[in-house]
């Protein structure tokens, strides 16, 4: 056999041992248990956002507030949801001074339309009695999750 014979034969052995060792990727994983939103309800605190607190009342209605650490006030209210792992916010409103001039300086309609936009993309990962991780839908970087503690 001449030296090119070798080499095309060569090269058909190498593409065959090359395509029988590769292995499809393993299926997805089940996808995760959707949280009763009663194990959500308490006080969950981040030492760098401050403290999220998740309340159902006795009406029904689940109502979330946050107050900011860095100035002891709290930041927004609103009402949420649970859809399986996926929060979901509505009415979600910044803080107020309660002062009308004070208000209107602060008030930004795309600001809380960013605000509210980013909130709805939050997902639980891990909720257990003293943990609480949320991180964006879809992604599992640690970069990207806050971890709360139970107050």
């Amino acid at each position: 056999m001449s030296r090119f014979a070798y080499v095309c034969l060569l090269v058909v052995v190498l593409i065959f041992a090359a395509y029988s060792c590769h292995q499809p990727a393993p299926p997805p994983g089940p996808p995760l248990p959707p949280i009763n939103p009663a194990d959500l309800v308490g006080r969950w605190k981040n030492e760098h956002v401050g403290v999220w607190e998740f309340t159902i009342e006795s009406a029904g209605a689940q109502r979330f507030t946050w107050d900011e650490q860095v100035f002891g006030m709290r930041a927004l209210t609103g009402h949420w949801l649970l859809d399986g792992r996926r929060l979901q916010f509505s009415d979600i409103e910044r803080f107020r001074a309660g002062v009308p001039l004070l208000d209107l300086f602060v008030k930004n309609q795309e600001e809380e339309a960013n605000i509210q936009r980013h909130m709805n993309e939050l997902e639980i990962c891990h909720l257990n009695r003293t943990t609480l991780i949320i991180g964006q839908a879809g992604s599992a970087v640690p970069e990207e999750q806050l971890t709360f503690q139970r107050e």
